[in-house]
């Protein structure tokens, strides 16, 4: 087995996967060293990983890591898998020019959100989760990036959160009841509870915004990641508990994806 041959047995994406977590190979090496033989260990690894992508298991909990906003983050097969699309909710957040003193992340899977905004923005961020493993990760990840001011601890939403924040952001549950049973085979090997977001997919939207005021410091503001159809939902929440200044943001596939808000 040579190289090249990877790419017969997966997605590009994921053979480029495999080839960093073996080799450390950028998308340019991987073209130059194409041709190479792979030893007889690493070809056993590498069909060991073939055995387990056949069973629908998600390459990022196969290796271990998944790469966001150009920074490598470990995985469990207990939280969610990073996605490019919370890049977009973490790029509208610093395009909004504003000094976040103290942030409030709700719900961290692997604490992308919070780590990436403390060592972006040089915010004091705390994450909250019920989720242990997601907190157990979240502080691996921290310290492997380097992230000192940050925290994370067990919280059901606000119960556990005692101060305010100048901005409260969360990427909650928020798939809905009829897409929840329609979904692919490999992402239903992600926790059920990071997915399912209640009948109508705003359950957490609800909670989280009905509370916001009383965690929110005067011009705080909030941001979301948001499901392709969930728009005009959310913003009625928000109008609903005055936040009326709102506005969405398209992903690059052209659907609703982050909503950023405040009073």
């Amino acid at each position: 087995m040579v190289i090249k041959d990877i790419y017969s047995l997966f997605d590009k994406s994921d053979c480029l996967m495999i080839l960093e977590k073996l080799y450390n190979y950028s998308l340019s090496d991987s073209t130059i060293h194409s041709n190479d033989e792979i030893n007889e260990n690493d070809e056993k690894i590498i069909l060991e990983y073939k055995r387990l992508y056949d069973e629908d298991i998600p390459i990022e909990y196969i290796l271990g890591f998944k790469n966001f906003y150009n920074r490598k983050f470990y995985t469990d097969p207990d939280v969610l898998i990073p996605r490019f699309d919370t890049e977009i909710l973490v790029d509208e957040i610093i395009k909004t020019n504003r000094k976040f003193d103290n942030i409030l992340e709700i719900g961290i899977g692997s604490g992308i959100i919070s780590i990436t905004l403390n060592l972006e923005l040089d915010s004091k961020v705390l994450g909250v989760d019920i989720n242990k493993k997601a907190i157990e990760l979240s502080k691996k990840n921290a310290e492997s990036l380097n992230a000192t001011d940050v925290e994370f601890i067990y919280s059901d939403l606000y119960e556990n959160v005692n101060s305010k924040y100048d901005l409260i952001v969360s990427n909650p549950p928020y798939i809905d009841k009829e897409n929840f049973n329609s979904l692919e085979t490999k992402i239903l090997k992600e926790p059920r509870s990071a997915l399912f977001g209640g009948d109508d997919g705003l359950y957490f939207y609800r909670k989280i915004i009905n509370k916001a005021c009383d965690y929110l410091n005067d011009d705080g503001m909030l941001a979301f990641e948001i499901g392709y159809n969930q728009r005009e939902s959310i913003f009625k929440i928000l109008d609903d508990n005055r936040f009326n200044n709102h506005y969405c943001v398209k992903d690059f596939n052209g659907f609703d994806r982050v909503i950023i808000a405040r009073r």
